[in-house]
């Protein structure tokens, strides 16, 4: 059988708590497979998930919102804490996205996690690529980055730096300090449902043993290496998509005739 053409994602602005959220998805004809929630990072928008989201719309139904702030989501209010991004999150599962696997990368790993917590019904699998490991001073923190992203192609630095931008600092500052203080080791021993720690092999921002260690802390965790940086969805999709769809695979035959998905087009409002 040939490779699947890449589909080309739809575009929807849904209402989710107070917020105005841009959400890019695409429907799957097999309504077997379980749909994915993409999560992007700290300060960054979906564009730079399009790779991934490619090749995982081959055979399932596929969504990524803009969080409040970046990317075609305008921000209401002061900046949104990575507890404000969770909410948002489970709104846009609440409105016919879930329940989802949830593929989340960098910083949004820890708005993606808080979302299992507070939604275990909506979440069946839990995805970390790429946490920042934040058991080390701010300044490390911000070495550590500057590193990764000498390393990164530069269309995707490009890209961070002009989200950065028009961010403003404001925002920036509060997304890093979500980024040192929320504690993964602290939350990971509550999530129900299973989690996969994927470390690139050439990541400055995540050690080996650190990866071990939180998915060693959840119920039903592991964790995976592939060869890459920091920002695998964009420069090793591939790779992760083939990861992730292993992981998920038996899940997915398990889950299979409990019930379908709804479609996010007909389960929730356009917004103007």
């Amino acid at each position: 059988m040939g490779m699947q053409p890449d589909r080309v994602p739809s575009a929807v602005r849904i209402r989710a708590g107070t917020h105005r959220v841009a959400v890019r998805y695409t429907d799957s004809p097999d309504r077997s497979r379980t749909p994915v929630l993409l999560v992007h990072g700290m300060v960054a928008s979906t564009r730079y998930l399009a790779p991934t989201m490619a090749r995982l719309a081959r055979d399932r139904a596929v969504v990524a919102p803009d969080l409040p702030g970046v990317g075609n989501t305008p921000r209401s209010g002061p900046p949104a804490s990575m507890y404000d991004d969770a909410e948002v999150l489970g709104g846009v599962l609440a409105a016919g996205a879930g329940p989802a696997f949830v593929v989340a990368h960098s910083g949004g790993c820890h708005s993606a996690t808080e979302l299992a917590l507070r939604n275990p019904d909506l979440i069946r699998y839990l995805v970390l690529v790429s946490p920042p490991q934040n058991r080390r001073a701010p300044s490390a923190i911000i070495a550590r980055w500057t590193w990764a992203m000498a390393h990164e192609p530069p269309s995707l630095v490009r890209d961070l730096l002009r989200e950065g931008l028009r961010c403003g600092p404001r925002m920036v500052w509060a997304a890093f300090r979500d980024l040192c203080t929320y504690r993964l080791e602290a939350a990971l021993p509550q999530v129900r449902c299973p989690v996969l720690v994927v470390r690139g092999t050439k990541d400055p921002l995540l050690s080996r043993t650190w990866a071990a260690h939180l998915a060693g802390l959840a119920r039903d965790g592991r964790h995976v290496e592939v060869r890459g940086g920091h920002s695998l969805p964009y420069t090793a999709p591939e790779h992760l998509v083939e990861t992730v769809s292993g992981a998920v695979s038996d899940l997915d035959r398990t889950l299979h005739g409990r019930g379908t998905a709804r479609s996010l087009e007909q389960s929730s409002p356009n917004v103007p």
